[in-house]
């Protein structure tokens, strides 16, 4: 058996290699497809897979991204796709490995190609999947119109050409023939959206696997220190002037604080630190610990006595450390993480409340006990057993998957 992973960053090589890893004890053949000639530095993918030691298929051909774009080009998509199929047909493989189906135009159309040749595609749940918040009713009127429009779009163009993986269809359903899902949540949300559960297998999540059992905290929530660190994943989204807003406001929030230092996460794609720190006034800022994007999570973990964020897997990584978690939900954004439905995180509902909120997080033991107690569910939902078997129960899928086939 030979498998083809298709990774569109390095958070999917590290969810990638320990599978390719197992597949290497069991006697199968592994390699990697990566387009760093024609991709951001930031997302390149290559060097990780070499120094692991599997051998890597590099594309450089003609390379369209439809990301951001609201009309793609017909023409760039059938070049695009001529490109692509002539590029894989001289790559042996059986099974092809995604973890993102859905955003890159480049890894649907290997999905298209490998279904064409009648080969098993397997998305390994790459994190967590935010579920949409229930929009307003002039809000789905919009989008039912917008539908409709888009519609008729797709007849047309299914006049000029079968539009195929020119089509988003939505995060695991662009063709797939196993999901290896992180936890039995994503599973049911797959499921009622139409996805069949014979394709669907929860294993849990290579990259968050074996290192996410729950951390024992003191229940004092802490060691007798007056002082707590309140640590902010920031988590990009488009609406880039609501998160400078908000790490304004949070800032101003901690500095009205005392005995509070805020330490603050930059995600990889985030703006660079210099941004941030110019968004401050002059007299503001005496509570900030560091902005950073070079610190290793870990590490600010242990730097930190409780976490806040927009919607991030890093949520799911603090509870796993033992740090009770806090949830921004005010900024008007369409998707979201249930965690404070189940009791697991603190609501954050307006900025008015920050202050109080970061108090409560810091310094309550009564609530922060319970979000970790209600944490241990969350986890199970989302990630499974967390024992280190993950790959291990992927690759028995995928051996399944081709004994019947």
């Amino acid at each position: 058996m030979n498998v083809l992973f298709t990774p569109g960053n390095r958070s999917h090589v590290a969810s990638m290699l320990p599978i390719a890893e197992e597949l290497r004890r069991r006697g199968h053949d592994s390699s990697f497809l990566t387009r760093d000639a024609v991709i951001e530095p930031e997302y390149r993918t290559a060097e990780a897979v070499k120094g692991a030691g599997f051998p890597c298929y590099e594309y450089s051909g003609y390379y369209e991204s439809d990301v951001s774009r609201l009309l793609p080009k017909v023409a760039s998509y059938v070049r695009s796709k001529r490109e692509v199929f002539a590029f894989l047909s001289s790559i042996p493989f059986d099974v092809a490995v995604f973890c993102n189906d859905n955003s890159a135009l480049f890894d649907r159309l290997v999905i298209a190609f490998s279904r064409r040749e009648h080969k098993e595609v397997l998305l390994v749940q790459e994190s967590v999947r935010p579920a949409h918040r229930p929009a307003s009713l002039a809000t789905q009127i919009r989008r039912r119109g917008l539908s409709a429009v888009a519609a008729w779009g797709s007849r047309i163009l299914a006049r000029c050409a079968p539009p195929g993986a020119f089509v988003r269809r939505g995060y695991g359903r662009s063709g797939c023939t196993m999901i290896a899902a992180a936890g039995d949540r994503f599973r049911r949300q797959l499921m009622r959206q139409g996805v069949a559960g014979k394709n669907i297998r929860v294993t849990g999540q290579p990259r968050l696997d074996g290192t996410m059992k729950s951390t024992p905290r003191l229940s004092d929530n802490g060691d007798g220190k007056t002082e707590r660190v309140l640590l902010f994943c920031n988590q990009p989204i488009p609406e880039s002037h609501l998160l400078d807003r908000l790490f304004v406001d949070l800032v101003t929030a901690c500095d009205a604080c005392d005995n509070v230092r805020l330490l603050v996460k930059l995600h990889p794609r985030d703006l660079p630190v210099d941004h941030w720190l110019r968004l401050l006034p002059a007299d503001a800022g005496h509570s900030l610990l560091e902005v950073t994007n070079s610190r290793k999570l870990d590490e600010c973990f242990q730097l930190a006595d409780a976490m806040m964020t927009v919607a991030s897997t890093t949520s799911l990584e603090a509870m796993a450390a033992g740090l009770p978690v806090a949830l921004v939900n005010y900024l008007p954004i369409s998707w979201h993480l249930p965690y404070d439905e189940l009791g697991a995180a603190l609501s954050i509902d307006s900025a008015c409340t920050l202050k109080e909120s970061i108090l409560r997080l810091l310094f309550d033991c009564s609530v922060c006990e319970s979000l970790r107690a209600r944490a241990e569910t969350v986890l199970q939902d989302e990630l499974y057993l967390r024992d280190g078997g993950s790959a291990k129960r992927i690759v028995d899928f995928i051996e399944e998957r081709l004994e019947r086939s």
